[in-house]
C-alpha cells in the first residue's frame, strides 16, 4: 500500500542519509515528514540534510521553542532550507496559548507553515508534564490562524484524545496522527470516540526512526483501523488524506 508517514523521527549518521530513502523504497512510503527532536540540534541538521537529498519526497519539520532567544531566526533559516512544518513539545514547560508566545505562531501563520506538536505522555527522563501539550491550549490558535494545519499528533494523547476527535468535527484546520504508543490505547479503549471524527482527518504516523525499521507497526495500525470498520478507509488515511494536505498548504515547496 502507497503510503506518507507524517511522523517519522530520522535518526541516523549524517553520512547514511540515503538509508532513509532506500527505507521509504522498500516500503513504498512516497513521502515522510522528518521531524526535530528535542535531544540534539543536529537532528535538525540532518534533516536539512535529507530535504537536499530528496526535497520533492521529504516535509522538512525541524524542532524549535518557540521561547528561544533565537526561534524567529530558526524558523526563517529552515523556512529558507524548504521546511514547511514546525514541531513542537510543548511538554517541556509552556502552554500554546500563552500569549508570550503568540508572536512565534503570527510568524508560522506569515510564512504558510504547518504545525505538528506532541500531545500527552512524552516518556523521557527529563522533568516534563503533559498539561502544557493537550489540544484544548491549541484551541485559541487553531481559530485565530486558519492558514496554518495543526497536526495533534499520538491521537492528542490519551489524556487529550476526546478534545482532539472534538477539535476535528469543529476547525478545518485540525488533524490528528496514528503515532504509536498513545494512539493503540486510543484505538483500544475508545473505539467509538474515534468513530467520531472525520476519517479525512486521520493521518498516518509511525514514530519510525531509522532505515533499519520494518512495515509491523503499519501492519499493527492497519489492523486497529480495521477493527474500527475503516478498512475501507486505509488508502486514505495511509496516503491519501496526508497529500491532499500537502498540496493544500503547500508543504512542500515548489
Amino acid at each position: 500500500m502507497k503510503k506518507i508517514d507524517i511522523h517519522i523521527h530520522p535518526k541516523f549518521p549524517a553520512e547514511n542519509v540515503g538509508g532513509i530513502i532506500a527505507h521509504m523504497d522498500r516500503y513504498e512510503i512516497e513521502k515522510i515528514f522528518a521531524l526535530g527532536s528535542i535531544t540534539s540540534e543536529e537532528v535538525n541538521e540532518n534533516i536539512l540534510r535529507l530535504r537536499r537529498l530528496a526535497p520533492d519526497r521529504i516535509v522538512g519539520a525541524p524542532y524549535i521553542d518557540p521561547r528561544a532567544s533565537d526561534a524567529f531566526d530558526k524558523l526563517q533559516r529552515y523556512y529558507d532550507a524548504g521546511c514547511r512544518v514546525v514541531k513542537l513539545f510543548p511538554n517541556y514547560g509552556y502552554y500554546p496559548d500563552d500569549p508570550a508566545v503568540l508572536p512565534f505562531f503570527e510568524k508560522v501563520a506569515s510564512l504558510h507553515c504547518g504545525v505538528l506538536s506532541h500531545c500527552g505522555w512524552l516518556g523521557v527522563k527529563e522533568v516534563c508534564a503533559t498539561k502544557y501539550a493537550r489540544p484544548s491550549h491549541f484551541e485559541e490558535l487553531f481559530r485565530r490562524f486558519p492558514e496554518i494545519p495543526f497536526i495533534m499528533a499520538h491521537m492528542g494523547g490519551i489524556d487529550g484524545f476526546i478534545e482532539g476527535i472534538m477539535y476535528t468535527t469543529r476547525t478545518p484546520n485540525v488533524y490528528l496522527d496514528t503515532t504509536p504508543g498513545q494512539s493503540y490505547w486510543v484505538f483500544k479503549y475508545a473505539p467509538d470516540f474515534v468513530k467520531g471524527m472525520p476519517p479525512e482527518r486521520l493521518l498516518l504516523g509511525s514514530d519510525g526512526v531509522s532505515p533499519e525499521t520494518d512495515d509491523s507497526t503499519y501492519k499493527t495500525i492497519s489492523g486497529h483501523l480495521s477493527a474500527l470498520g475503516w478498512e475501507a478507509r486505509l488508502d486514505d488515511i495511509f496516503y491519501r488524506n496526508a497529500d491532499n494536505l500537502i498540496k493544500q498548504y503547500h508543504l512542500i515547496p515548489d
